[in-house]
């Protein structure tokens, strides 16, 4: 789900989410979110501290690469980061929004969760 279309940099509607996944059967759920939004990771943590929710993965691909290797020529970056911004569909496939995540930065989430 992307919150951030939905509800700016708020948390209510992660919030209504975690709550229900937390009433699944086999809860406590792995949740992995795919956010670095302050007010989502807070409430990520309140529910750590009330012990509901143990070791929930907040992932932000891009968020985790120093930009400055981003502005090298291509042949000069590290192998994970040549063609970061392409796409891994053919050109005008549906997602490809500037705020959904390319092709490498997919990969580079693979690693982190790996």
């Amino acid at each position: 789900w992307d919150y951030g279309m939905n509800e700016g940099n708020g948390a209510s509607g992660l919030d209504s989410y975690v709550r229900q996944a937390l009433m699944m059967p086999k809860s406590p759920p792995l949740f992995v979110l795919l956010d670095m939004k302050r007010p989502r990771l807070d409430l990520l943590q309140t529910y750590v501290d009330l012990g509901a929710l143990p070791d929930p993965i907040a992932l932000g691909g891009r968020d985790a690469v120093d930009k400055r290797l981003l502005e090298l020529p291509e042949g000069d970056r590290p192998t994970g980061l040549q063609k970061w911004n392409e796409w891994g569909a053919p050109k005008g496939a549906p997602g490809q929004s500037p705020w959904h995540p390319k092709k490498m930065e997919h990969e580079l989430m693979g690693w982190m969760l790996a």
